[in-house]
């Protein structure tokens, strides 16, 4: 009852460790005390649909960076599992990585943050970044453009 926060009520909640696919799911639970099991509830059938995340929205960096080696920050894309984040200075593409959420800081929503350990050249460049979950690829991100003094 306490992991379920059902010790005062009647009413229990649990959140699975696994999660779901797309498609219809079942569920049912089962009581036990010091006398033993109870009986198994009625089975509960579920309508999953989760489709692919939302274009993440970019935060920093935009404009002059300050300086060679910027932090990249968007905001995150709801049920993302993985971002894709790329960046070009003015010599070309100088991040390429594959992220989770837990790896930029943001597990569970929030902004997420990339330090890149590269220092990028003088001048123009641009990144952007693409959210995916099993159900597919969002949409790009808007292309941010920044300048490296």
């Amino acid at each position: 009852p306490a992991a379920a926060a059902c010790e005062a009520t009647s009413e229990c909640a649990a959140t699975p460790l696994t999660a779901l696919s797309n498609g219809t799911a079942a569920w049912q639970i089962q009581a036990w005390t010091g006398n033993g099991f109870g009986g198994w509830s009625a089975l509960v059938t579920v309508a999953v649909d989760i489709g692919a995340p939302p274009a993440p929205d970019l935060v920093s960096p935009s404009g002059p960076t300050g300086g060679a080696s910027p932090v990249f920050r968007w905001n995150a894309s709801a049920n993302a599992v993985l971002y894709y984040v790329r960046a070009d200075d003015a010599i070309g593409q100088r991040v390429d990585a594959w992220l989770t959420p837990a790896q930029v800081g943001c597990p569970g929503g929030g902004v997420c943050t990339l330090a890149p350990s590269v220092t990028l050249s003088s001048g123009p460049g641009s990144w952007e970044v693409i959210a995916w979950n099993p159900n597919g690829y969002g949409p790009w991100s808007t292309t941010a453009s920044f300048v490296v003094p």
